[in-house]
């Protein structure tokens, strides 16, 4: 595992999501953006240590090894371990992902968002580069995810927010951070990820709120026919409660990007 390529794992599990996106069932989709939740669950603890550990050191005096990949290195190890769960027979030198490994070079990417190995990080000396890893790694995933918000099923569409959501709140975090280290001229990776991903989920608010409004709407009609009544609890629309837990889902989404813009996201939501 130590050999790979930083964020093989990852890397493997967006190529595999770009290449079968179209044939996968919604199981296949729910799982997946689950593992991705996860892995934004994993770097968001892993920020939380490196800036809890680096708090009082403006210096960031850390092995560039460490830095640039520990966090990568640990994950690939714990989903190569776990990835035997999906073996039935529990062999767990069986790579859900192996056959990606081969003749990736003469892929065509071609709109395809980017993987972690597709963006290099900045090497300019003037260039904020702590973090640079992570940064690339959740915008991969959000643009996955924003992506499926367009999904029929509601059940897709709640977790994708839960994982944008833990995207968002690790970028401002690291914006944050370079805040309280460099001053008001540090660079926040919560705006551009703002600009690039709001219109997705702006446009699934509203569509929600629609659907909302039209599973509230009952005609006088509809109350007197028993008929009516009857085939509403074999209709396979979205239920009420469904898209009220998607709507809260946003909205805490939106609450999330108010708190960590320093007010940038409240004058783009309110204009």
């Amino acid at each position: 595992s130590s050999k790979r390529p930083r964020g093989h794992m990852l890397n493997c599990l967006l190529n595999h999501f770009d290449r079968q996106s179209y044939n996968m069932t919604n199981m296949s989709i729910f799982d997946t953006v689950s593992v991705f939740r996860s892995m934004n669950t994993f770097m968001d603890a892993s920020i939380d240590v490196y800036i809890s550990n680096n708090k009082y050191d403006a210096t960031l005096n850390i092995p560039e090894e460490e830095k640039e990949e520990d966090w990568f290195r640990r994950l690939d190890f714990e989903l190569h371990m776990e990835s035997a769960g999906y073996a039935e027979d529990g062999d767990s030198n069986d790579d859900g992902f192996g056959e990606l490994e081969t003749n990736t070079e003469d892929d065509d990417h071609t709109g395809e968002a980017p993987t972690v190995e597709d963006v290099d990080p900045p090497k300019d000396e003037d260039e904020e580069t702590d973090f640079a890893q992570e940064i690339i790694a959740i915008n991969s995933i959000l643009s996955r995810c924003c992506y499926l918000l367009c999904s029929a099923n509601l059940q897709i569409q709640v977790v994708c927010c839960e994982t944008i959501l833990s995207g968002f709140r690790s970028l401002g975090k690291v914006g944050s951070f370079r805040k309280k280290l460099r001053g008001e001229s540090a660079s926040n990776p919560l705006l551009p990820a703002i600009a690039e991903f709001w219109p997705s989920i702006v446009a699934r608010l509203r569509s929600a709120s629609t659907s909302l409004v039209s599973v509230n709407r009952i005609t006088r009609s509809d109350l007197l026919s028993i008929r009516h009544v009857m085939a509403t609890d074999q209709e396979e629309g979205p239920s009420k409660a469904s898209l009220q837990v998607l709507i809260s889902k946003l909205i805490m989404i939106i609450s999330e990007l108010c708190c960590g813009s320093d007010g940038f996201f409240v004058d783009r939501f309110e204009n």
